[in-house]
């Protein structure tokens, strides 16, 4: 008789469990749930650029002391356009040797000496002049020139309250086409958005004793805009 009145008693509370749970999934409020993106375009007011002085020669010594020669001109010549040295920075040293593949045997035949800066430019009608400079004073290969804005956070928050704004009036058409009447927001989450900056593809690179007083060119290097997005995702309740 215990048995029996358990046995009815679990089977109650199994049943009240399911209808509980079906009940609560049958009057759960319908949501709308919407993603806005937008995009600002902005005009960069920073940029750097990247030089390298290669030299080769059959001296280790020899060509070590040719790139320090070249780099320290190149920078001389920076200083003397008002770039403080705290604007530049060494990226990259280094010295290799270069072997005679033709033979049965690996034979050094010289050496290879690399040696790059990043110089920051905060003046951005100075870009073709510092450019020029550089790759007249020694410089003989050029890794690009990138474009940035210093207030990035500034500008990405602004790009994301555009997103934002822009939410409702899609959570509306949702709503309106599938017949519902929109509620309170319910949550809103940033998406994740990479904005990098600039790059200005221009390379240049070469003998060590190329003419580059002819070249200028850092003539042809143009800014541009960057462009900044942002995202959020919104869930409305809807009724």
């Amino acid at each position: 008789m215990k048995k029996r009145a358990l046995s009815i008693l679990l089977v109650s509370a199994l049943s009240l469990s399911i209808f509980t749970a079906f009940a609560a999934t049958a009057s759960a409020a319908p949501q709308i749930v919407v993603t806005s993106d937008a995009s600002i375009e902005v005009a960069p007011d920073i940029a750097v650029a990247n030089f390298g002085v290669t030299t080769n020669d059959t001296s280790a010594t020899k060509a070590r002391q040719e790139n320090t020669a070249s780099m320290n001109a190149v920078i001389s010549a920076l200083g003397k356009l008002g770039i403080a040295k705290e604007k530049i920075q060494t990226s990259y040293v280094g010295m290799y040797p270069s072997y005679d593949y033709s033979s049965s045997s690996q034979k050094i035949t010289g050496y290879e000496v690399n040696n790059s800066i990043t110089v920051t430019i905060d003046d951005l009608d100075r870009v073709a002049e510092i450019v020029n400079t550089a790759m007249q004073s020694g410089a003989n290969t050029l890794q690009g020139v990138t474009f940035d804005v210093k207030d990035r956070d500034g500008h990405y928050i602004e790009a994301l309250e555009k997103a934002t704004s822009k939410a409702p009036a899609k959570a509306k058409a949702l709503a309106k086409a599938s017949g519902l009447q929109l509620g309170s927001i319910v949550s809103v989450a940033e998406g994740s958005n990479y904005n990098s900056p600039y790059y200005a593809g221009v390379s240049v690179g070469g003998d060590a004793k190329m003419d580059m007083a002819a070249s200028n060119i850092g003539d042809t290097i143009q800014a541009g805009t960057i462009t900044i997005s942002a995202s959020v995702t919104i869930t409305y309740n809807a009724k």
